[in-house]
């Protein structure tokens, strides 16, 4: 099985610009766990703002090399993406293949 589709990432506009976030690495991935293990996305109604903070940080461990300077600006990430992004995003870092 080859893993050349990971290589080029899944591309994402964030407000005008399109990202292109890949996989997460292995020691990325370990802090992007920790913080993703107790988010529940089936009621966005019932997200908390330590939710979103979650989210917001998960958001910004996805985003180191794709968009760095995104990626350190915790009000430019919540001024930039919505739920949908968030999850595009998520799933990117995560290996998923969108179009599946």
């Amino acid at each position: 099985m080859s893993n050349k589709d990971l290589a080029t990432g899944v591309k994402i506009l964030i407000g005008n610009t399109e990202v292109e976030v890949r996989p997460l690495t292995i020691r990325q991935l370990r802090r992007f766990v920790k913080i993703v293990g107790d988010l529940n996305f089936e009621n966005q109604a019932e997200l908390t703002d330590e939710d979103i903070d979650k989210m917001v940080e998960a958001a910004s461990i996805a985003l180191e090399k794709a968009a760095p300077d995104l990626a350190k600006d915790n009000d430019a990430i919540e001024d930039s993406l919505d739920i949908r992004t968030f999850n595009e995003i998520l799933n990117a870092a995560m290996g998923v293949d969108p179009n599946e």
